[in-house]
């Protein structure tokens, strides 16, 4: 992902850079490989989930509320809005998913 991130990957993608990972990925639920900017968290969210390596949806479901409570960066009330914001999307924290990160993120 970080190499993705150095492409320019994430806060910088457009909708058609998007569309064009999703067709290169049909196995993955496009949801996943949109970046959690399209969620549109304040700054502070976004800061401490980019310090977690979390740029796409698909990274942020595959974290664990415990590990958010945890880190210092995430207060009870950032992390209250995260489980709501993915609630309103039909999504959770703790979701395992085996094909994740897909390989066009990984750089290979």
């Amino acid at each position: 992902v970080e190499q993705m991130m150095a492409a320019g990957w994430g806060g910088q993608n457009t909708v058609r850079e998007c569309e064009e990972l999703c067709e290169k990925c049909p196995e993955i639920d496009p949801i996943l490989l949109r970046p959690i900017k399209d969620l549109d968290f304040d700054e502070n969210i976004n800061k401490a989930l980019h310090s977690l390596n979390v740029y796409f949806i698909g990274d942020l479901i595959q974290l664990k509320e415990s590990d958010l409570l945890n880190n210092p960066d995430f207060s009870t009330v950032m992390i209250t809005v995260l489980v709501n914001t993915l609630a309103l999307k039909g999504l959770s924290l703790g979701i395992h998913l085996d094909n994740w990160p897909p390989e066009i993120l990984q750089g290979s």
